[in-house]
């Protein structure tokens, strides 16, 4: 399967995945194919892990959980674009991936954050689907840009 993706990816012809149940936050066809992507730089395990946790976190309405959990994935990505920080990445990209990546860098982390490091008060506000749902295309262009990224590597 890998290998028809990168012969795919080679004639320019672009990822055309199909629906799914609307309830998944990430793919499952991405993260079939991250799980095929061998390479003896990076493992992908961890990152196949996350996307499965945020889809379980994402489909139990667990939004605190799974906007950690986004929050560890751009955390967990940048050497695969030859970074150290996802802040990095953005930087190294092209326009219109900047313009996709940011809200990643600069909205979801601000959400995960929040949750992760305010103290207790006396009345708290939950992260809602609303807050975390946003996120899922910019999500899923970062992880096929990762399937591209990993092609280069091996």
């Amino acid at each position: 399967m890998i290998e028809n993706l990168q012969r795919l990816s080679k004639v320019g012809v672009v990822l055309n995945l199909k629906s799914e149940l609307p309830d998944n936050y990430v793919n499952y066809q991405i993260i079939e194919y991250l799980k095929l992507v061998k390479s003896s730089k990076f493992d992908l395990d961890k990152l196949v892990g996350f996307c499965e946790e945020l889809n379980s976190s994402f489909n139990s309405g667990n939004y605190i959980a799974s906007i950690l959990v986004i929050r560890a994935i751009i955390n967990h990505i940048p050497p695969i674009f030859g970074q150290q920080t996802f802040h990095q990445v953005i930087s190294q990209v092209s326009k219109s991936r900047r313009e996709l990546f940011k809200p990643l860098e600069e909205i979801a982390r601000d959400v995960a954050d929040l949750h992760t490091h305010d103290v207790i008060r006396h009345k708290e506000n939950l992260p809602t689907r609303n807050q975390v749902e946003p996120f899922k295309p910019n999500l899923e262009f970062l992880l096929q840009e990762i399937l591209v990224e990993m092609e280069k590597i091996k």
